[in-house]
């Protein structure tokens, strides 16, 4: 049979006793330990734990801290470039996450916003390069519809010119006979012509001079 128990010496001084009886002789052995030997380690470790633990959950408390700080940062500045992703805005350097998966997102809205600028930049060239194009086309057509107008006042001042030099070779009193180089038929016959030879000049004009007058080549 054996056994402890904690009580006071007889200098009633805390102590631990253990006790175990001898199967041989039937005898009972005692041994009184003071409880501050034994207390004293076990209140130690007791302390050292609860010290340690206190440590490291002030530390995890103060890392944890740290990194909702820096994760709150990274997803407030994710929210930015996103906000600037709506808006057609620019991206400049962007900070590195200390989560991955954040990492990957800010990587991916940086790569959108550099394709979209890269798109616009595009678009405002090919929109630039449209314009450019339009003006010259409507500079070459100014360029011609000024050169037409230019043709056309020179046409209508030859024609004019010619109208009158008609009106003038009309007014004349002597015969004035047009005829072709080729086959000699009569283009033009003038009023003098039709009083001295006696045919108007819708008679006269088409036919051959020659034979109209019955003129003879000797």
């Amino acid at each position: 049979m054996e056994g402890s128990l904690r009580s006071a010496n007889i200098d009633g001084v805390a102590s631990y006793s253990f006790f175990r009886r001898s199967p041989f002789s039937g005898w009972y052995v005692v041994l009184n330990v003071p409880a501050e030997l034994l207390d004293r380690p076990v209140e130690r470790s007791i302390l050292t734990v609860v010290g340690v633990g206190l440590i490291a959950l002030l530390f995890g408390g103060l890392f944890a801290i740290s990194m909702s700080r820096r994760i709150n940062h990274s997803v407030a500045g994710i929210r930015t470039l996103a906000q600037a992703l709506g808006l057609k805005q620019r991206i400049g350097q962007i900070e590195k996450s200390p989560v991955s998966e954040l990492i990957t997102i800010t990587e991916a809205l940086y790569d959108a916003s550099k394709h979209l600028q890269e798109g616009e930049a595009k678009q405002r060239k090919a929109e630039q390069d449209l314009r450019e194009a339009n003006d010259r086309l409507e500079q070459r057509v100014s360029e011609r519809t000024a050169t037409l107008e230019r043709e056309m006042r020179k046409k209508e001042a030859l024609e004019e010119s010619l109208r009158n030099q008609a009106l003038l070779l009309q007014l004349t009193h002597d015969a004035i006979i047009v005829r072709s180089f080729d086959d000699a038929k009569i283009e033009f016959w003038n009023n003098g012509a039709a009083q001295i030879y006696g045919w108007s000049t819708d008679e006269a004009v088409g036919k051959v001079v020659h034979k109209l007058l019955c003129s003879r080549y000797q």
